[in-house]
């Protein structure tokens, strides 16, 4: 049996069998990801109540926001967050590995194309980093990077369903000993393996862009940047 962590509830074991499923259709596995989205949110909510601080930002990669990033987004403003709080953020990355041969030669990269910013200042700041699975941490690293290369953030959350064994100290090896220690990890699931296409396992249920029904990520502009743009344009 996979190894669970406390955050785990009955429901959020059931839905994360869910992913698993190889027969799951792409819109039940989306909904999948929404609820387990929502229960990231209520359990960040549980740990920095809205009343404690002034902005939170979310960061989320373009193929996680309709629906991982979304139901954050709600399970936050269920738990008392107002619109006004929280701020989002949506890369496009475009994944770069080449993992055989010599540790010369071998690289994983996942340089940043676009980006929607939503404007905030985020010294002081609580940001939450959502994403479906963190094995590598590679895009996680790139995207945190970037965005708190000159501000100085009150913590960093990093919540995602499954996480693989190892993952969280590789990502605050690639950060200075203060970054790093501002650093939060939320998940459900902590997996120890990878299959030959190194896909962690059982994981996520294999590639998330698959799953999800993606045939290209980084020409969709999500939903939820699309409704948010708008809103922001009438205020």
């Amino acid at each position: 049996m996979r190894p669970f962590t406390s955050e785990a509830t009955d429901d959020v074991r059931h839905t994360l069998g869910v992913l698993i499923d190889p027969t799951s259709p792409h819109e039940v596995y989306q909904r999948a990801m929404t609820d387990l989205g929502h229960e990231l949110g209520i359990a960040v909510a549980r740990r920095t109540p809205a009343s404690d601080v002034s902005t939170v930002c979310i960061v989320c990669t373009v193929e996680d926001a309709d629906y991982l990033a979304r139901g954050l987004i709600d399970g936050m403003e269920e738990t008392g967050f107002n619109a006004s709080q929280l701020k989002l953020v949506c890369f496009w990355n475009e994944r770069v590995r080449r993992l055989s041969g010599s540790d010369k030669d071998a690289f994983d990269v996942a340089p940043v194309i676009k980006q929607y910013r939503e404007a905030s200042n985020l010294d002081g700041a609580v940001i939450v980093v959502v994403k479906s699975i963190i094995s590598g941490a590679c895009v996680v690293k790139t995207n945190l990077a970037m965005l708190i290369d000159d501000v100085t953030p009150s913590k960093v959350v990093v919540a995602a369903p499954v996480m693989l064994k190892g993952a969280k100290e590789k990502l605050a090896s690639e950060f200075t000993q203060d970054m790093a220690s501002r650093f939060e990890y939320l998940t459900f699931a902590m997996d120890d393996q990878k299959g030959p296409d190194e896909n962690v396992l059982p994981g996520i249920g294999g590639s998330v862009y698959e799953r999800l029904g993606f045939e290209n990520k980084n020409a969709y502009v999500p939903d939820l940047v699309r409704q948010r743009r708008n809103r922001l344009a009438l205020i």
